[in-house]
């Protein structure tokens, strides 16, 4: 009997850990991720070493490791090195290439299972090695290419509506935690403010800081730059997309120092803080979950040496 006990209490205590487990995955919003797109050169396209005057092909591998669907002809692809026949004259048709497919999110489903994000291979074929002077001998040249793309992080907060009418259910005047999407941009300190009286209701207040994380080579300019004509001073800029609370626009009803565009100091890589506030006619005291959504141009590259043999 006592050992029935036992079994009874061993079985129960595993049920009630995975339902545990079950529920922080359910509570989990986003799938975390700092990385945006990650691109890399198949194997042997281009290869390590041709003979000069022959043909070879390059292939560019694009995986989505992020929380941003990324359309169909949404990533603009540029092969680099006018020695291997990508004229200037002929850029957009040699050089230039668009993503042929949509690179969904990475996701998980209900079970938790970790879903990869969508992926497609670019592809430039019949390449050869042009130069003015016969080869007499090896010669090391690098071949890169590079991606443009736009891309957005959404970021969560619960917020608590205090009211002078109702006990609080909530606290505000504290520091919160934020949920982000998978990004390289990430809202990286968020603290509500203490709720103030209004005609109506309440003021509520909070301030926020952005910040860049994960890899270096991901480079973050404003949204308004254009892939292909970048405008240096563009750099480090994040742009405020959206924001709602309950499911409601706050823009252009909301009230912040620098809600347009963030910058980013090109030291920290993190803004100074951006101060929001907004009125709502809350009869009672809630909390309410605060969404924003920030929008950014991301471009990166990836580079190999080749060894060019004389014939």
């Amino acid at each position: 009997m006592k050992l029935r006990l036992i079994l009874l209490l061993f079985l129960l205590a595993v049920l009630v850990s995975g339902c545990v487990g079950q529920q922080k995955s359910e509570a989990e919003t986003f799938t975390a991720s700092d990385s945006a797109l990650e691109i890399s050169f198949l194997e042997g396209q281009p290869p390590d070493r041709i003979f000069g005057g022959n043909t070879f092909d390059v292939a560019v591998l694009a995986v989505n490791k992020g929380g941003t669907a990324l359309p169909k002809d949404s990533i603009r692809f540029v092969l680099n090195d006018g020695k291997f026949g990508l004229t200037q004259q002929n850029a957009e048709q040699n050089a230039v290439r668009r993503n042929s497919e949509a690179l969904a999110p990475i996701s998980r489903v209900p079970s938790g299972e970790f879903l990869q994000g969508g992926r497609d291979v670019i592809l430039w074929q019949d390449l050869s090695y042009n130069s003015v002077r016969p080869i007499t001998e090896e010669v090391k040249t690098p071949i890169r290419a590079d991606t443009c793309y736009k891309y957005n992080t959404i970021s969560v907060v619960k917020l608590c509506v205090k009211t002078e009418k109702t006990t609080a259910v909530c606290k505000d005047d504290e520091a919160k935690a934020v949920e982000n999407s998978g990004a390289p941009i990430k809202v990286s300190e968020f603290t509500e403010l203490k709720s103030q009286k209004s005609q109506n209701g309440a003021e509520v207040g909070f301030k926020f800081k952005l910040k860049k994380v994960g890899d270096a080579k991901y480079k973050i300019y404003s949204p308004s730059a254009e892939c292909g004509i970048i405008n240096p001073e563009k750099l480090n800029n994040v742009q405020l997309d959206s924001m709602t609370f309950e499911g409601k626009t706050l823009l252009p009803y909301i009230i912040c120092n620098d809600a347009i565009e963030a910058f980013l100091s090109s030291e920290s890589l993190e803004s100074d803080y951006i101060f929001c506030r907004f009125e709502t006619d809350a009869a009672s005291s809630y909390e309410g979950v605060l969404a924003m959504s920030f929008r950014y141009l991301i471009t990166q590259s990836i580079s190999k040496d080749m060894q060019i043999i004389p014939i």
